[in-house]
């Protein structure tokens, strides 16, 4: 396996969420950008709404070797002052309700496995000191549920894979995190997101895909989480398996959450299997399908980032980003 610093653009169709067209582009950043594990988004510049970047941060390079401390857009450094200090990888990004700011969770720096978060903008302000996680923790997922609540789960704490599930109202002067139902199965690397259930409650649904429930386990289960904003309660249920076990994904939602992507990833550690396959999650109420998409990545990757740019007429701009891609 080899880092690699090349991103992977696709065009997807509003109507239907096929893939239509695959462009490869090789970019070189100002920086060793051929990482991996880290954590990014697309931000919004809080002076022109109108535009947008692509973020990344952190990573390990040299095989976990080295950590990555920069934070990058498309084409240049955020600021030669932002970096994230003792480097971080293993982390998850979450952006804030107004799209302006990266949050930052977890993650492993230079000496330890971290629960300290960092907030980065486009105007190269970084924010130290943010609320903690509950715990040390890396390898999980946090996503932004409607009425600014964050929701964090799965992961690995040093001691095990863990299955528990948080979430923290943002809105609150004082932040914290609250334990609600944990997930069926422990698992971390996993792929995620929130859909909507395109009807007419329109419920939000978290989703937890594949990941490792032990260090060399893999699994292709994936668990659904429906949200209603006015309570915490309820459960995770399981939903429609993956095509195949697998960890180590990308994945990305559409801005109308009406389709998750999976990108890549690892099907199998013995023998070594990376996939290059490119699959999507819809859900109508509460039915949900995975589809696989006739287009592919041209190599294999894991640990990359996906991101879905706004939407232009009917199409969608799905980007596979180089700094953080794992290829053969």
């Amino acid at each position: 396996m080899d880092e690699v610093s090349t991103t992977q653009m696709f065009s997807i169709s509003k109507d239907d969420g096929q893939l239509n067209r695959c462009d490869y582009i090789e970019y070189t950043f100002h920086a060793p950008m051929g990482v991996a594990g880290a954590t990014g988004a697309l931000l919004r510049q809080a002076s022109i709404p109108s535009v947008y970047f692509a973020v990344i941060c952190g990573g390990h390079i040299n095989d976990r070797a080295d950590l990555y401390k920069r934070c990058h857009t498309l084409g240049k450094h955020l600021d030669q002052g932002v970096h994230l200090e003792g480097g971080r990888s293993g982390a998850a990004g979450v952006v804030t309700k107004d799209g302006t700011k990266l949050w930052v969770t977890g993650g492993r720096t230079d000496s330890q496995m971290t629960s300290s978060t960092v907030s980065l903008n486009l105007g190269s302000n970084i924010e130290n000191n943010g609320t903690s996680l509950p715990g040390p923790m890396e390898n999980h997922c946090v996503q932004m549920l409607q009425g600014n609540i964050v929701i964090l789960y799965g992961g690995s704490d040093g001691d095990e894979i863990v299955r528990k599930t948080w979430i923290m109202d943002m809105h609150k002067p004082n932040k914290y995190w609250t334990h609600v139902a944990s997930m069926n199965l422990a698992r971390q690397h996993h792929a995620c997101g929130i859909l909507k259930s395109n009807d007419e409650d329109d419920k939000e649904v978290v989703v937890a895909a594949g990941g490792s429930r032990t260090v060399e386990l893999v699994t292709d289960s994936v668990e659904l989480f429906w949200f209603d904003s006015g309570t915490t309660e309820g459960k995770w249920e399981f939903g429609p398996k993956l095509p195949f076990k697998l960890f180590r994904a990308a994945s990305a939602t559409t801005q109308d959450q009406s389709k998750m992507f999976v990108v890549g990833g690892i099907r199998s550690l013995h023998p070594y299997d990376m996939s290059t396959l490119v699959l999507d999650l819809k859900c109508v109420g509460t039915t949900c399908q995975w589809r696989k998409n006739d287009l592919e990545l041209l190599f294999g990757r894991d640990e990359a980032v996906a991101m879905i740019l706004p939407p232009f007429s009917k199409m969608y701009e799905l980007y596979v980003l180089p700094n953080n891609a794992t290829g053969t």
